[in-house]
């Protein structure tokens, strides 16, 4: 009875043996990236401007982080630089097409006639980055500033927060 035991594990341990073993997955690369890049935008709405930006952006899997300068100016009678900092969260990294959100700081120059009109808020972004299929990188995105803005036309305050509608072209 023991050497039928024993070789009918010994059978069982060669069977086993010739099975292959579950292979294991290769971690998926990290994608990253760093990149300039310029904008075209409109903005501050509800009162919509061109806006024209210059900034940089990185990426490292879930996380990035994007600097930027945006700016308009109409003469000596108007000029708005908007200066922003932001962290940014990939939903699923992919340089092929991958959705975005983020915060930051956001500082505020409203020049106009000679008075100068500063604010520092929050901002939060959501946006859609892409490579098209010239392998160029581009975004579409929004940033809400919630401060809000008063202005005064025809003798009524009106107040809105500053919202960017940009798109970015990346090099």
């Amino acid at each position: 009875m023991k050497k039928l035991l024993t070789l009918g594990i010994l059978a069982t341990s060669f069977l086993v043996a010739d099975e292959k073993a579950p292979e294991i997955e290769t971690p998926k690369e990290t994608v990253e990236a760093a990149y300039g890049y310029m904008s075209l935008g409109l903005g501050p709405f509800p009162i919509p401007m061109p806006l024209f930006g210059l900034g940089g952006r990185y990426q490292h899997g879930h996380n990035g982080v994007d600097g930027s300068l945006q700016f308009i100016s109409f003469g000596t009678s108007f000029t708005l630089l908007k200066e922003n900092i932001d962290y940014l969260y990939y939903f699923k990294p992919n340089l092929k097409s991958q959705f975005y959100a983020g915060a930051g700081v956001s500082a505020t120059e409203i020049i106009s006639h000679g008075k100068v009109n500063t604010s520092l808020s929050p901002q939060f972004i959501v946006g859609k980055q892409y490579t098209n299929e010239a392998g160029a990188v581009r975004f579409f995105q929004a940033q809400i500033d919630p401060v809000f803005f008063e202005t005064r036309h025809f003798g009524r305050a009106h107040v809105f927060p500053c919202v960017v509608l940009s798109y970015g072209m990346c090099f």
